[in-house]
């Protein structure tokens, strides 16, 4: 996982997925917030609608008692699926229609009812029963010439159908959203390897392989950020390839050349009158007579100073152990000489990689006693 965070293209589709979720999440709650303010406005059109017009008709079948017709009327309206209940109440309170048969012609204590008959006016009433949120629609029935409903209709409306509706309209987005933040994150993740990944690629390779002695600034000044990148690095290889000029005009030594100069001043002042050789990383000697090489040596290389078995083991043993003198007798140009090779550690020096000192074996004459 902390690999995948490291990565700019899970870090990117890890963001655009917050994001996306984000913005989705806030236009699900305000489309279904318009969903259900829009349909529940509809469900309030529809009862203004029955309450026009079917209680004309109902009103109608009521005063001429005929139950037939009053009865295809209700029919209609609970073939509805929004309408869970109608029931029909005559001016005397009693109960002329119910989908209950035993409570034709029975006493309908209903407040809302009895207001509606007493003012004349229509009401809606939301409330919630064992189904949720429903709407009560209590219309008196009117007729013209008549000062008094000849009776009241109500019809109980559920907001179910309007929830059902909502329900599989949240789920089909739910789904769409699933889908659009797919596609969504494999569009990030094309376009940030374009646009990001593949040129950071480019430019980390280009740098790495960059050698700034030998640089030219020919990396592409293109018109993004990039471009402004190597813009930057070209500037920086010119400033680089100037300043190395300056300091080559000016004499100045190179940080190696004044190593190898130390050394060498340092090692001749602590053993005169000695034979000194130090060599580089490359085992080629940088310091030390030419003419004390074998006779026909063709490079200045340390093997060439080895002239017999014990001055090539004493070399051997100093390059087994690091940073650690070898000592021993050995024969150079046919005269014995003792001699001390050092190998220095490549961390230690940047420059200087074998320092070998030989100073002539002069035996005590007759009669002198040896230290």
């Amino acid at each position: 996982m902390n690999k995948w965070l490291k990565d700019l293209n899970w870090k990117f589709g890890f963001v655009a997925v917050l994001i996306t979720l984000g913005v989705v999440t806030a236009s699900q709650y305000l489309l279904m917030k318009q969903a259900r303010v829009g349909m529940e406005s509809r469900l309030s059109e529809k009862a203004a609608f029955i309450n026009h017009f079917y209680s004309f008709l109902i009103a109608d079948a009521l005063q001429r008692n005929d139950d037939v017709t009053l009865q295809q009327v209700i029919s209609r309206l609970e073939e509805d699926p929004e309408i869970t209940s109608v029931v029909v109440v005559d001016d005397a309170s009693e109960i002329r229609y119910h989908s209950d048969p035993q409570k034709l012609g029975t006493k309908w204590d209903d407040p809302l009812i009895q207001k509606a008959m007493e003012t004349g006016d229509g009401v809606m009433s939301p409330f919630t029963n064992s189904g949720g949120r429903a709407l009560a629609l209590i219309s008196p029935l009117r007729l013209q010439g008549k000062p008094h409903p000849i009776g009241v209709v109500r019809i109980d409306m559920t907001y179910r159908h309007v929830a059902d509706q909502l329900k599989k309209f949240d789920s089909s987005f739910r789904l769409a959203v699933l889908g659009y933040i797919s596609v969504a994150i494999g569009l990030m993740m094309i376009f940030v390897r374009r646009w990001l990944t593949y040129p950071l690629s480019w430019v980390e390779k280009q740098v790495s392989s960059l050698s700034l002695t030998t640089a030219e600034p020919n990396l592409p000044e293109t018109p993004d950020e990039f471009g402004q990148l190597n813009k930057a690095l070209n500037e920086m290889i010119v400033r680089f390839h100037t300043q190395l000029q300056e300091q080559l005009g000016s004499g100045a030594a190179s940080p190696v050349e004044i190593e190898k100069d130390l050394v060498d001043r340092i090692m001749r002042s602590f053993f005169p009158n000695t034979l000194i050789f130090i060599s580089d990383k490359d085992n080629r000697i940088i310091s030390g007579s030419r003419e004390s090489l074998p006779e026909g040596a063709p490079s200045a290389h340390v093997l060439d100073l080895i002239t017999d078995l014990n001055f090539a083991n004493l070399v051997g043993a100093a390059f087994q152990k690091e940073g650690e003198p070898a000592h021993g007798p050995i024969v150079f140009h046919g005269k014995p000489f003792k001699a001390a090779v050092l190998c220095i550690p490549a961390h230690e020096s940047k420059l200087v990689k074998t320092l070998i000192v030989m100073q002539p074996d002069v035996q005590p004459e007759k009669g002198e006693s040896s230290l």
